[in-house]
């Protein structure tokens, strides 16, 4: 996987690219940069979550441009967390 870096290529090393979250007998859909999604992603090559409603941008992190997209739910705590409040 190749990323473009302040006009120079550098190739990300194997330790550095994260597996995929699906077993070796599902199908992972990768999303590149620049499509329109809605929903939770993580960036392929470091991991960085986003939550998405339009054109998915390169990764802020890294400037990978695959995508994942996640099980990741950034609100799903948000009224578990209320209801201890309230205690």
């Amino acid at each position: 996987m190749l990323h473009p870096i302040g006009g120079n290529v550098q190739e990300l090393q194997p330790e550095t690219v994260r597996k995929p979250k699906a077993d070796d007998d599902e199908f992972v859909e990768f999303v590149p940069a620049g499509e329109r999604v809605t929903g939770a992603f993580e960036c392929v090559a470091c991991g960085h979550r986003a939550f998405v409603r339009g054109t998915i941008e390169e990764c802020p992190q890294c400037q990978g441009t695959l995508w994942e997209q996640s099980a990741w739910k950034p609100f799903a705590n948000v009224l578990s967390g209320l209801a201890r409040l309230q205690r």
